[in-house]
């Protein structure tokens, strides 16, 4: 039954654009696109553009612990929208761990390919990529490039990743 949910959740995985760049007469036409859950954890305020709302409903009571994927990959977008940095790649950070965590949970249940390995290997790509596009704000384009390979790797259906991809290689060859 929570495998079910689970999956519901993913399927509900909306996508933001959202400008990034440090240069301000680019910033009308590069952006990076996050996944936000949706249909959790204040998803839908930050897609309407209340990241502040999100930021103080997810990171209220919990000891500042922010217990499921999806909340810390939409409090990792919600304070990459505020430009809070350091608060995005904490949040970031516990997506990418909790993701692998259930990776490696599914290798040691069935080795081969199964739903719930397919949920893990999607979440990863959707932290990684979320991820990567936080260091791409911190001028890590190389590290964004790594991350944004990896995720295609883990789920090639990713379009999003496959496009903050493109974007970190046109920094790169650009120099900037």
């Amino acid at each position: 039954m929570k495998t079910r949910n689970s999956l519901k959740s993913a399927a509900l995985t909306a996508l933001l654009a959202i400008t990034v760049s440090a240069q301000a007469e680019e910033q009308s036409t590069d952006r990076f696109v996050m996944a936000v859950y949706e249909d959790m954890a204040q998803g839908r305020a930050i897609l309407g553009g209340s990241p502040d709302e999100s930021i103080k409903t997810l990171t209220r009571g919990n000891g500042g612990e922010i217990a499921s994927f999806e909340e810390n990959v939409n409090l990792c977008v919600a304070y990459t929208q505020v430009k809070r940095i350091d608060d995005a790649t904490a949040a970031c950070d516990a997506a990418v761990a909790k993701a692998e965590a259930a990776m490696a949970r599914t290798r040691d249940r069935n080795p081969h390919f199964s739903t719930a390995r397919r949920k893990a290997q999607t979440d990863q790509a959707i932290a990684l990529s979320n991820r990567a596009v936080v260091h791409a704000l911190s001028g890590e384009r190389d590290e964004a490039r790594a991350l944004l390979e990896t995720a295609i790797k883990l789920d090639s259906r990713r379009k999003f990743a496959r496009s903050n991809l493109a974007r970190v290689e046109q920094d790169l060859a650009a120099g900037s």
